[in-house]
């Protein structure tokens, strides 16, 4: 809509969930690619927008607040050592045969 020199555009978010653009993700990259913009909502909550090539978005890249490399200090869960299957089925072998 244009009044005088200002000029107001109006654009309607269309919100997708997950489950539904899986189902038709070539129907929605299409209409993605011809212009239309998608919000993608997992229960509710807003986690990922679909717009098409070349439009900017207003989202701004932030730079990380710690360095990359600290990555590597991160402790997680230990997994256990993997058992030998071949000395288990021995051991229960010679434990059946003894």
């Amino acid at each position: 809509m244009t009044f005088g020199h200002i000029m107001t555009i109006t654009m309607v978010m269309t919100t997708v969930n997950v489950a539904t653009l899986k189902a038709k993700l070539s129907a929605y990259l299409k209409a993605t690619g011809a212009g239309k913009e998608f919000v993608v909502v997992a229960h509710s909550h807003p986690v990922a927008r679909l717009m098409p090539p070349g439009v900017q978005g207003t989202l701004a890249v932030q730079p990380p607040r710690t360095p990359v490399a600290r990555l590597r200090d991160i402790r997680g869960v230990r997994v256990p050592a993997v058992p030998d299957a071949v000395r288990l089925i021995r051991a229960d072998r010679d434990a059946r045969h003894s």
